[in-house]
Parts: C-alpha cells; structure tokens; sequence
C-alpha cells in the first residue's frame, strides 16, 4: 500500500513546516494508513542501495556503506567496495 495522492501533498504541505510538522503528520498517516510505513519486519526483508544505519534491519545492501560515501583523499588509493552484503551472514 502507498500514500494516496492527497497524503503526499500533505507531506509535502508539511515539510514547509519542518520537520516538527513532518513527525506530527507522520504519525497521523501511520493511524490512518499503517500499510504505508515499513515495519521492522518488513524492513528485514528489504534490500538497500546503500548500506543502511547498523540499526535499520535489512536482508542485505547492494553498493557501497554510509562509511565509504565520503569524499576520497586525494592520493588515497580507491578500495574495493561490495556489490552485495548480505546482513544474514555478516551479523556479529
């Protein structure tokens, strides 16, 4: 299930207020439309992009970590980055 339409302009319309008004609309929609919002369950079974926060549950990441988006030094030399993390196997 998604935002219908009017939701999203909603949060759109909110985000002029910050993001005190965005929380207070969040948890109105998360009431009025719960299968909208992502659980921990559901989360568990996502896959990333980018690697997410060590606290968000994730099946696993394709790309490169939060850590490793930052701006290379120059004459650093690149490392090599994984094309899929499967947070199943490398959970300590």
């Amino acid at each position: 299930m998604y935002l219908n339409p009017q939701e999203r302009q909603a949060l759109r319309d909110a985000s002029i207020g910050g993001i005190v008004a965005i929380r207070q609309l969040v948890a109105q929609l998360k009431q009025v439309n719960p299968q909208a919002f992502h659980t921990e369950q559901t989360l568990a079974t996502r896959m990333f992009f980018h690697g997410p926060p060590p606290s968000t549950p994730c099946k696993g990441y394709v790309g490169i970590t939060r850590d490793s988006r930052i701006a290379p030094v120059p004459g650093d030399t690149p490392r090599e980055r994984p094309l899929f993390i499967d947070s199943q196997t490398t959970a300590s």
